[in-house]
C-alpha cells in the first residue's frame, strides 16, 4: 500500500476505504480492541476486510 501524499491511499487490490475501524465496532457481532478502533479499515477486490498499522481512519 502507498501513500498517494494527499492522505488517500493505493494498492492493485484495493476496492475502497470503509472509513475507521471504530465506526464498525459491532458489526456482525466483531469486536476489536480498543487500540485498533482509530485505524482505517479498507476492503480488497477479493472483499477481505484489513487495516493497515499506522494508517487512522477519518
Amino acid at each position: 500500500m502507498q501513500s498517494d501524499g494527499n492522505g488517500g491511499f493505493s494498492c492493485p487490490c484495493l476496492k475502497f476505504s470503509l472509513g475507521a475501524l471504530a465506526r464498525w465496532q459491532g458489526h456482525g457481532d466483531n469486536l476489536w480492541r480498543e487500540e485498533l478502533l482509530p485505524l482505517q479499515l479498507f476492503k480488497c477486490k477479493m472483499g477481505y476486510w484489513f487495516v493497515v498499522e499506522g494508517v487512522e481512519g477519518k
